[in-house]
């Protein structure tokens, strides 16, 4: 089991909570097909983007782009950042889900919320914390399903830099280094704060792969944001 020791503990962050209403799977936008996605079998996760045909090449998570996230259950989060990266600049983007039980009738109930995060790792290096770095926007279009064991989300993540960074030579476009991230282990709170919610850095799984920004870049970005309801 790898554990995030490469992430650096300075980086920059916005939260988000979104309450909701679960999405049914057959109401996926059809717009997430032409997203490009990358897979990981040992985060059990899969992350799509999408890019405005304008953005910097340089880095092009800087400015303003869609990532549709779907990972495994039992929840917890899943996440992405850059796989080269400077360390003051390097920063990475998170959903995660909360579980609310709930009585109703003398029936116990749990359901998810997600919580979407442009991250950096706190100062002891135990959770990932967040600021007002960037803005993230989640769709109402998300969903889980308990049967299929998944849970998805899709949002806007702008001025949410990853710290891609040209500083160790070029870095192809065509294949742009990501590292996957997923646990299980839920958000919690400190005895500190406890009305604040924290994702501790534990039992993380961890790959590198590299991503086609190229094909990513979309002519018709702005056509669907308004699609998405993410304008």
């Amino acid at each position: 089991m790898a554990v995030l020791k490469s992430i650096p503990l300075s980086l920059a962050v916005l939260a988000l909570t979104h309450p909701g209403t679960c999405a049914n799977l057959s109401q996926r936008p059809a717009a997430l097909d032409s997203f490009p996605t990358i897979n990981s079998q040992v985060t059990k996760t899969s992350i799509g983007l999408a890019f405005p045909d304008t953005s910097v090449t340089c880095d092009p998570f800087q400015d303003d782009f869609l990532v549709n996230v779907t990972t495994s259950l039992p929840y917890g989060y899943a996440g992405f950042t850059s796989a080269n990266g400077t360390q003051l600049a390097k920063s990475f983007t998170v959903a995660a889900w909360v579980g609310i039980n709930s009585q109703r009738r003398r029936r116990s109930y749990q359901s998810l919320v997600p919580i979407i995060q442009y991250s950096q790792v706190s100062e002891d290096g135990r959770y990932m914390d967040s600021n007002s770095g960037g803005v993230v926007t989640l769709s109402n279009n998300w969903y889980y399903d308990e049967d299929a064991g998944i849970m998805n989300a899709l949002l806007r993540c702008q001025n949410c830099s990853i710290g891609i960074s040209q500083a160790n030579g070029y870095v192809d476009e065509a294949a742009y280094p990501l590292q996957l991230f997923w646990t299980t282990n839920p958000p919690t709170s400190t005895p500190a704060n406890p009305d604040q919610t924290v994702l501790p850095i534990e039992n993380m799984e961890v790959e590198n792969l590299t991503f086609d920004v190229t094909a990513a870049r979309m002519t018709n970005y702005n056509a669907i944001l308004s699609t998405l309801g993410l304008d």
